[in-house]
């Protein structure tokens, strides 16, 4: 492992040389795989929507547009609120093509928090998905933005889904980000906020690569694999990890809205997953569910997480040979 960390050390010392961004790192990854799946939504009634590298480029392209003709320019920052779907990771992608710094909201935060969420990220503009419109709704008179509800019309701003499906498909010009490098803020994630306000912190673009380039190395993460998040991408863990193993190793990325464990297993098998990402709870309620013909109908072979406690871990350990091939701990 060391050596394929230094491996990688040596690719991010390049990267700061070559004025690297994730726009670059996401371009890298489309010329490898323009066809292939990128992102795979598992919706909650069954239904599945794929989207390609392709897909997210074109459809990256229009948020990208959108956001330019509503005002923002390079070095704004834009607010994003949704549950987990691949809109998420193209609106992010897409404020990065114009320079636009992307404040990744926890959904679970409300009321005075969240207000001092986007007022410290001193955002223009808020996105979020219409499922959030109630905590939205309740604050909307303290912000001097502008806001879009996602797939769904709200009472109290407009629907930005109308307006992007109109938005050009063409990529903006690459000069407005030729000059981002690795050293420049790329985004903020925000702490729980369970002891006081969230507080937030700096994503430099050079994380972004970090990110998936830890999970390429460390643990052998392939081009051929099928990655399954259920955590928050609004995290480091499910959108910097996760997604970074799609703009790393050009990996696909199946995503659920929330964890689920009556049909964790039974994705992985549907999806043919390969590459799992967990949390200690999520395993604790893995290990206490009632045996599915899944646990061992699947494909899985590396399971990727922050640890365990030991009741939890030694529990899974009794277990994990129904569950994966392999697990990182």
């Amino acid at each position: 492992m060391a050596r394929r960390l230094l491996t990688l050390k040596h690719q991010i010392n390049d990267h700061y040389k070559n004025g690297y961004n994730v726009v670059k790192f996401w371009y890298d990854a489309l010329k490898r795989n323009p066809s292939k799946l990128a992102l795979i939504m598992q919706e909650d009634d069954g239904s599945v929507r794929n989207f390609t590298f392709n897909d997210i480029e074109r459809e990256s392209n229009k948020m990208a547009n959108f956001i330019t003709s509503q005002g923002l320019v390079r070095g704004d920052t834009c607010a994003l609120m949704m549950e987990n779907r691949p809109e998420f990771v193209i609106s992010w992608l897409g404020m990065a093509k114009v320079g636009v710094k992307v404040a990744m909201i926890n959904t679970s935060i409300k009321e005075k928090g969240l207000v001092h969420c986007l007022k410290i990220s001193k955002s223009k503009m808020v996105i979020f998905g219409a499922e959030l419109a109630e905590p939205m709704g309740a604050i909307r008179d303290q912000l001097d933005m502008i806001l879009f509800s996602r797939e769904g019309q709200v009472s109290f701003c407009d629907c930005a889904d109308p307006l992007l499906a109109k938005a050009s498909s063409t990529a903006p010009d690459s000069n407005i980000v030729k000059d981002i490098t690795m050293s420049d803020a790329f985004g903020y994630i925000y702490t729980s906020g369970t002891t006081g306000l969230p507080k937030a912190a700096v994503i430099l673009h050079a994380k972004t690569f970090a990110f998936g380039g830890l999970m390429g190395c460390s643990f052998m993460v392939r081009e051929d694999d099928v990655v399954l998040t259920v955590l928050p991408l609004f995290h480091s863990a499910g959108g910097g990890l996760g997604i970074g193993m799609m703009l790393y190793r050009g990996c696909t990325v199946v995503l659920r809205k929330k964890f689920s464990a009556s049909s964790f297993f039974s994705d992985a098998a549907k999806h043919k997953v390969t590459v799992v990402q967990y949390i200690g709870e999520l395993c604790r309620y893995l290990v206490a569910s009632p045996p599915t013909a899944y646990d061992r109908a699947h494909k899985i072979r590396i399971a990727i997480g922050n640890g365990l406690r030991p009741d939890i871990w030694d529990t899974f350990q009794v277990h994990s040979s129904s569950f994966f091939a392999y697990i990182f701990n």
